[in-house]
């Protein structure tokens, strides 16, 4: 249970990101469709950002070119707790070149 922040691929060439609480995936947010004109493949690399204030929650989704999709949303369900990083299975390989988790100036992580 918590929040999550998914990128589904629509094709090879189109996304979309969703942001959603709790195992149901009930969408808080979703983006419009946008284009990965790249396509997906071990050469590719995509950053994905989760950020946290409060109440106040969005997620976004970048190549190396900038900003491809941002939703937000705001929702008190949890105000603490830890994180994780999941890889659903399908016909691509998921690869990780790093994870960071940082807290806010003047926040504690339990």
């Amino acid at each position: 249970t918590g929040y999550c922040c998914y990128l589904r691929t629509n094709s090879n060439l189109e996304s979309r990101l969703h942001l959603g609480v709790d195992s149901r995936h009930y969408r808080l947010a979703s983006s419009p469709l946008f284009q990965t004109p790249r396509g997906y493949g071990e050469d590719v690399s995509y950053s994905m950002r989760i950020t946290l204030e409060g109440s106040q929650i969005s997620c976004s989704v970048s190549d190396s070119a900038g900003q491809l999709a941002q939703v937000s949303a705001t929702d008190s369900t949890y105000l603490s707790g830890g994180a994780a990083v999941l890889a659903r299975s399908g016909k691509s390989q998921h690869h990780f070149g790093s994870i960071a988790i940082t807290p806010a100036i003047g926040s504690t992580m339990r």
